[in-house]
């Protein structure tokens, strides 16, 4: 199951066809090593421009290779449903999303280890332990005491009113 779902477009911001992801030209994204990520490249126009991973910028383009490890293709790029998806290997190299036909489109895809700061979306996991659960200490107890509280916030910030 894929945590979380990027939104692959096409559009030309003046200097030919480029991917966007969610919206952002060639967005830099972060995949964290044993998820499992799924770019829908559903929309039309996606058409002409099939969606490859390689660990060469601009992949084939640029002598790379295509990377496959993990990646699995659902449907025709550019029609109703259709999908790449990636489960990123643990110590997964660094990879970068191009076109199959088109050079220049794609961006970089930065792995990092599954428990790396602010990898999941909010509410999945707790942040800074994103591959660990949470469990909760039983049969414990702590005793705090503070002191006195002397309040007078007349005037400045967190005053009664506004001065």
């Amino acid at each position: 199951m894929a945590i979380r779902t990027f939104i692959v477009t096409v559009a030309n911001p003046g200097a030919g066809n480029r991917y966007y992801i969610d919206g952002v030209l060639q967005e830099t994204v972060t995949l964290a090593e044993g998820y499992t990520y799924r770019f829908d490249v559903s929309d039309s126009s996606m058409g002409s421009h099939p969606f490859k991973f390689s660990t060469t910028s601009n992949g084939t383009h640029n002598g790379g290779s295509e990377y496959t490890t993990g990646v699995t293709t659902s449907g025709t790029t550019g029609q109703t449903d259709a999908y790449v998806q990636i489960a990123v290997a643990a110590s997964a190299p660094q990879l970068y999303y191009y076109c199959q036909y088109h050079s220049g489109m794609g961006g970089s895809a930065n792995t990092v280890e599954s428990d790396s700061w602010n990898v999941l979306e909010w509410g999945q996991n707790s942040y800074g332990t994103q591959d660990t659960a949470n469990a909760a200490l039983t049969g414990l107890s702590i005793t705090s005491e503070i002191g006195s509280v002397i309040s007078s916030a007349d005037r400045g910030w967190g005053a009664d009113a506004w001065s």
